[in-house]
């Protein structure tokens, strides 16, 4: 009997949804969590410092094998890591423990890490067409597979709220470990030879040609340090619902964070309709709101202004998610994609650590009080808005 074979863009979609309301889970508990085993603020900052920093040191190369060996593999060496480390984080009783956990999620995340766009872009490419019709398809199975993505995340954080409600904190991590088995069943029956590089190249000659690429395009580095800058915003995403829990309950922060994060899947929709020569200043003027919104939160964190930092942080990320992707896989080969994918990856995850690591270092006496987490956000959303200032004044000029 002929395995059925579903089409690149279902799988994409398939696969982004449940792991996305796996990540979704913990999205309103994962620091709630981590204060009720007695980890501090700082420790927050070690324990995503450490995740960023496994995450780095892993991206490229597992980028370099994603193209030299199979992008396949890779995603399922990935998955199983990835399920595993979140299952085991449900066993965690305190800082090192869960460092462990963290650093091995890193790992898993940096098998999958480029590779799962790569894939998708070559399986779509191998449909034939036009270079028009190719990048039109391209905006298309991004955006709805972010838009699919993001009503994942919302229904993980409304179910991962109640689990940890009703059942405990700890219950998250089991709900999320099942939701990426599910997806690895996905992966691994799916996601075949179809997304592999249409010439394959040597590891090493795969991260030579992103170097390469990299240093021939303004665009490219230009995206790069936007995605660098954009990482400001980590601060806030892990802090926001701690504020909102001592405020509303655990429950009604999940039902909060249902509309918000259903207006970013949203979000993610509008992308196919924004023109590729108005993609990079779509990205800076959503940056540069949630860079005001968020230093507003800590302003003003006694009000309801958090609410609004949350809904254009999650608005922001519904438009920056997908259309970072396109504005990369549009500007580079086949040979290489995964890798130069893994390459940006780093990026980010290099100046998450840096994000991270300051914030353990200016609070690691800190317990996580209301007030301490507000200093931060101010600090966050101003220096986001002085690097949209640069960002904007140095655009690439194709693009004005």
């Amino acid at each position: 009997m002929m395995k059925r074979v579903m089409k690149p863009v279902l799988v994409f979609c398939l696969v982004t949804f449940l792991v996305r309301f796996a990540q979704g889970v913990s999205v309103t508990s994962y620091v709630l969590f981590l204060r009720s085993i007695g980890i501090t603020l700082g420790g927050v900052g070690i324990l995503e410092g450490g995740y960023r920093l496994f995450l780095l040191a892993c991206e490229v190369p597992t980028g370099m094998l994603a193209d030299g060996k199979s992008r396949a593999w890779s995603l399922r060496v990935g998955i199983v890591i990835w399920t595993l480390a979140v299952i085991g984080f449900g066993f965690t009783y305190g800082l090192w423990t869960a460092l462990l956990a963290e650093c091995a999620i890193g790992v898993g995340n940096a098998f999958i890490s480029g590779a799962q766009q790569a894939w998708v872009k070559d399986a779509l490419d191998r449909e034939g067409g036009t270079p028009d019709e190719r990048q039109l398809r391209t905006r298309h199975a991004f955006a709805q597979s972010y838009f699919i993505g993001s009503m994942g995340w919302a229904l993980g954080g409304l179910a991962g709220s109640y689990v940890s409600a009703i059942i405990s904190l700890r219950s998250q991590w089991f709900l999320a470990g099942g939701a990426l088995a599910c997806s690895g069943w996905i992966i691994f029956t799916q996601m075949d030879d179809r997304g592999e590089p249409f010439v394959r190249v040597k590891e090493g000659r795969a991260l030579q040609e992103s170097l390469k690429a990299l240093r021939a395009s303004s665009a490219l580095r230009w995206i790069v340090v936007f995605v660098a800058v954009s990482f400001l915003t980590l601060p806030f995403r892990l802090q926001w619902a701690v504020l909102l829990r001592d405020r509303f309950g655990q429950v009604m922060v999940g039902w909060v964070w249902l509309p918000l994060a259903v207006v970013g899947a949203f979000a993610s929709w509008i992308v196919q309709r924004i023109h590729p020569k108005q993609e990079s200043l779509f990205l800076i003027l959503i940056l540069g709101i949630t860079g005001v919104s968020i230093a507003l939160s800590g302003m003003l964190w006694k009000t309801s202004i958090p609410i609004l930092g949350v809904a254009m942080l999650y608005i922001g990320t519904g438009v920056q998610a997908p259309l970072v992707e396109i504005y990369v896989q549009n500007r580079i080969q086949s040979s290489y994609r995964a890798t130069f994918g893994s390459l940006v990856s780093m990026v980010g995850s290099l100046s998450g650590v840096a994000v991270m690591g300051i914030m353990a270092l200016a609070s690691r006496d800190q317990r996580m009080l209301d007030p301490a987490i507000a200093h931060v956000w101010c600090w966050v959303g101003g220096s986001l808005v002085v690097c949209v200032v640069a960002l904007m004044m140095n655009r690439p000029h194709h693009d004005r």
